[in-house]
This record gives C-alpha cells, sequence and structure tokens, in this order.
C-alpha cells in the first residue's frame, strides 16, 4: 500500500493468525480495506509472563549459589589463615627448643675452623675466626651462631644439607606440624643427606649437649 502524499512503499507487521485471515480473503477475491492510524508501543503484551517468572527465578538462584560460594571460600580462608598461624606458632616453639638443645662452641686459636682452607660459614660467607661462636648442628656442620639462629627458628633445617633439626632431636609435633616436614626425611641423627654428601665439611665426634 501507497500512502497518500508519500511516493514510499510502507511495511505492516501484523500477526500471523490475521495475516492468514487476510490471505484467505484476498484468495476468494473479497475485498480488504485496512485502515493504519498510528498508535503507542506496547511492549509488555509481547513480552511472555512466564519467561519474566524464570529470568527472575533464574537470577535470584545464581545470586544466591554465589553469595554461598563466596561465604564459603571466605570461611575456609579463614579457617586456612588461623591453621596456618597456629602452626607457624608451634613450630616456632619447637624450633626454640630444638636450638636450645644443639652444641654452642667458642672458637679458639689454632683450631682446626680458623686454617684457610677450612669451610666459610655457609649463611654469612666469611671465615671462622677465633672468639667467634658457632651452633654445631646434629648433622655436623657448624655456623656462626648468630648467623644460623634466625635460620632454624625460619626453616629448622641445615642451610647445608637441610636436615630437619626437629626430627633428628626428637622433638614431637603433632598432626599440623608434620604437614610442614620433609616426608623422606630420615630421623636418624644426621640422617637425610649427611655432610659428605652436601658439599660442606662437619665437625667430627660431635656429639648433642642436652642442656642441665
Amino acid at each position: 500500500m501507497t500512502p497518500q502524499g508519500t511516493g514510499h512503499l510502507l511495511a505492516i507487521m501484523i500477526p500471523e493468525p490475521k495475516g492468514r485471515e487476510v490471505a484467505a480473503l484476498l484468495e476468494r477475491n473479497v475485498t480488504v480495506t485496512m485502515t493504519i492510524t498510528i498508535g503507542t508501543r506496547n511492549l509488555q503484551k509481547y513480552v511472555s509472563r512466564t519467561s519474566v517468572v524464570f529470568v527472575s527465578i533464574s537470577f535470584i538462584v545464581l545470586m544466591i549459589i554465589s553469595l554461598a560460594w563466596l561465604v564459603f571460600y571466605y570461611i575456609q580462608r579463614f579457617r586456612y589463615a588461623n591453621a596456618r598461624d597456629r602452626n607457624q606458632r608451634r613450630l616456632g616453639d619447637a624450633a626454640k627448643k630444638a636450638i636450645s638443645k644443639l652444641q654452642v662452641r667458642t672458637i679458639r686459636k689454632g683450631d682446626q675452623e680458623t686454617e684457610g682452607d677450612f669451610d666459610n660459614c655457609a649463611v654469612c660467607i666469611e671465615g671462622y675466626k677465633p672468639n667467634d661462636v658457632v651452633r654445631i648442628l646434629p648433622c655436623r656442620h657448624l655456623f656462626h651462631k648468630s648467623c644460623v639462629d634466625p635460620w632454624l627458628l625460619d626453616h629448622r633445617t641445615c642451610p647445608m644439607c637441610k636436615m630437619n633439626i626437629l626430627k633428628a632431636l626428637g622433638i614431637a609435633l603433632n598432626a599440623d606440624c608434620l604437614e610442614d616436614l620433609p616426608l623422606d626425611y630420615d630421623l636418624t641423627v644426621g640422617g637425610g643427606g649427611g655432610g659428605a654428601g652436601s658439599g660442606g665439611r662437619g665437625v667430627g665426634g660431635v656429639e648433642r649437649r642436652d642442656p642441665q
């Protein structure tokens, strides 16, 4: 149809049932007259109420699942952080107890540690001098006391052979703390990769001295 006063074609969208009705009339050579008026859009009637309900319920369910997951995640994260802090405190206390059981010696003039071919302290990479205080580990490696004590508090292992001092000294830990220890470590004193294979020189014949 061509409206009066325009030279353009006008396309009208009508529902399919109404279109079939008009087509049937035209096939019977019935004259069909249509009146076109400008109206307002009413999108609401094209929106299915079922679709709105489905979308709304889906959105609510999605929000509930997301909120539940976030709550679970932060609860687990909080529990893990607390467990890790408790574990670190227990391991720190155990490390202090182990360090107190390690032998301490003062280097004297003429000791083999003062010789030029003796290995330096693996922590500070400096040689030993007379009057230096050294800490001797169960694996028979020695280090400056001021160097190795902070290391042992943080790592609880020999800086050279990675021997765990807690297991070497037989300090019992609970199940939480044991998770922090190597599973393949030999419980015997000096186990877990002795000094000879670690590239460092140990102190022969050192006995562990417990505090009186």
